[in-house]
């Protein structure tokens, strides 16, 4: 290559500025043409010229990458849709930012901050919830994959096989679920991923592993400080979990069976609901909450709606107590 094809890149880059990089997929297949092109140039050049001729196809292929490269911008796609915030959420992609609000929709190559409030977002795929803590910061690389540079974000996944993984890349790891709910930490004492239902796979550059939840415990994959990944068990329920239940997604609750209320705060707290009796466990499925709870607050939400219920609730080490209200 000449001094010459040097300055003629150099203007190319200065006159296209900075440009969304090419989708991996992209970029694999043009390397992979540019070997195969190279090969057939090699085959094709005799003994004497074979360094000058290879030099001349590979400065071709080098301008061919750079004008691709430079002029090719796939068109943002949007990967999900503010459900809920508290607090000031922000957005940021490579020329514009600013608060983010309720409907805001977030597109590839878009980075969300949280600062003192936190944010749940509703995926194209609705089978996914993301909810993000106070002080989390997150870039969304393409429709199924994000970077957690910072905080806490937490995933729930209602159905198992039906939907194609999230993947979160954090600290040199990867992070992917089966039909699950997690979250996923990153802070200046490491990174930790706890498993609250179903299972994740976490994988680094020394060792994959996976995290389970049963009826009874969830566990917690952490790095140490030899940058190894170990697992613990934890609960299921608590302070890990607190900040999830208090940026829940909107349910409809006018109309709802009490049955499948309580199986949603269930599902949101990872509290267990314990019936006192047979009869209550067979009245609940039966009758229903009247009116509309605000659901942001699912602890608040419990109490209000079980309020126009013939039923009372209490809890008590780690469960739900439904029992008569009179």
């Amino acid at each position: 290559m000449t001094d010459a094809d040097d300055k003629t890149l150099e203007q190319l880059v200065r006159q296209a500025g900075r440009r969304t990089p090419l989708p991996q997929s992209a970029r694999v297949k043009f390397e992979d043409t540019f070997r195969a092109e190279l090969a057939a140039t090699r085959k094709t050049i005799n003994h004497q010229q074979t360094v000058r001729y290879a030099g001349a196809a590979a400065c071709i292929a080098l301008v061919s990458f750079f004008a691709v490269f430079l002029t090719t911008q796939p068109e943002p796609v949007t990967v999900a849709t503010v459900d809920r915030y508290t607090g000031a959420t922000f957005w940021q992609d490579e020329s514009t930012g600013g608060p983010l609000r309720s409907g805001n929709t977030v597109q590839t190559g878009d980075t969300v901050r949280t600062m003192e409030g936190s944010l749940a977002l509703r995926p194209a795929d609705a089978e996914i919830d993301i909810r993000l803590d106070r002080m989390t910061e997150v870039e969304f690389l393409d429709a199924r994959t994000l970077r957690l540079n910072s905080g806490t974000v937490y995933v729930d996944a209602r159905s198992r096989g039906t939907h194609q993984p999230l993947t979160i890349l954090v600290d040199g790891l990867s992070v992917e679920h089966v039909g699950t709910q997690y979250q996923v930490q990153f802070i200046e004492t490491g990174v930790s991923i706890a498993v609250r239902e179903g299972e994740v796979t976490v994988a680094s550059s020394k060792q994959k592993v996976q995290g389970k939840a049963n009826e009874t415990h969830g566990q917690l994959i952490q790095t140490t400080p030899g940058h190894d990944l170990e697992i613990v068990s934890i609960a299921t329920h608590g302070e890990r979990w607190d900040w999830v239940a208090r940026i829940a997604p909107d349910v409809d609750t006018d109309g709802l069976l009490i049955s499948d209320f309580l199986a949603w705060v269930s599902r949101e707290t990872g509290l267990s609901v314990v019936y006192q009796t047979e009869t209550i466990s067979g009245l609940v499925k039966t009758q229903r909450i009247l009116g509309p709870v605000p659901t942001g607050d699912v602890i608040r939400a419990l109490q209000i709606a079980m309020d126009t219920t013939a039923f009372e609730t209490r809890i008590e080490d780690g469960k739900i107590i439904v029992a008569d209200g009179h």
